[in-house]
C-alpha cells in the first residue's frame, strides 16, 4: 500500500501467498484400530456424555468403520444398556440392548449418531 501526501491511495500491490495444506484431524488414512479405553475405533468419532448416557457421533465423510464401546467402563459394571442409531434423515433406530460388557457400533454415512443409555427396566 502506497499512499500520497494527503493520504489518498496512490498504489495497492496484491502479492500471492501460499497458505499451508489444512490440518487432517478427522482422517485415519491407516485405518489403524486406535484403543482409547473406552472405545477402540478405526474410523473417527466423538464421545459425548448425556445426563442419562451417552452419545457416539461419527466423523461425517469417512468410509464405514467400526466403533468398539467398553459399556463396563461407560456404564460403570451395570448389565442393561439401550443403544439406538439416529439416521441423518432424523429417523431413531433402536438396536439390541448390551448386556455385555462390549458393543461394537457399524458407523456409516447415514448415521448422525449412537444414544446408549442405562436400561432400568
Amino acid at each position: 500500500v502506497e499512499r500520497a501526501a494527503d493520504g489518498k491511495l496512490k498504489e495497492l500491490r496484491l502479492e500471492p501467498v501460499t497458505l499451508p495444506p489444512p490440518l487432517k484431524i478427522h482422517v485415519n488414512p491407516a485405518r489403524t484400530a486406535l484403543d482409547f479405553g473406552l472405545l477402540k475405533t478405526d474410523g473417527v468419532c466423538r464421545l459425548h456424555k448425556l445426563e442419562d448416557g451417552w452419545e457416539v457421533v461419527p466423523a461425517p465423510g469417512l468410509p464405514p468403520f467400526d466403533i468398539d464401546v467398553d459399556m463396563n467402563q461407560l456404564f460403570h459394571g451395570r448389565k442393561r444398556v439401550s443403544v439406538a442409531m439416529e439416521m441423518q434423515n432424523g429417523e431413531t433406530k433402536p438396536m439390541a440392548d448390551a448386556t455385555d460388557g462390549r458393543i461394537t457400533l457399524k458407523a456409516n454415512k447415514d448415521i448422525f449418531r449412537f444414544v446408549l443409555k442405562l436400561n432400568h427396566e
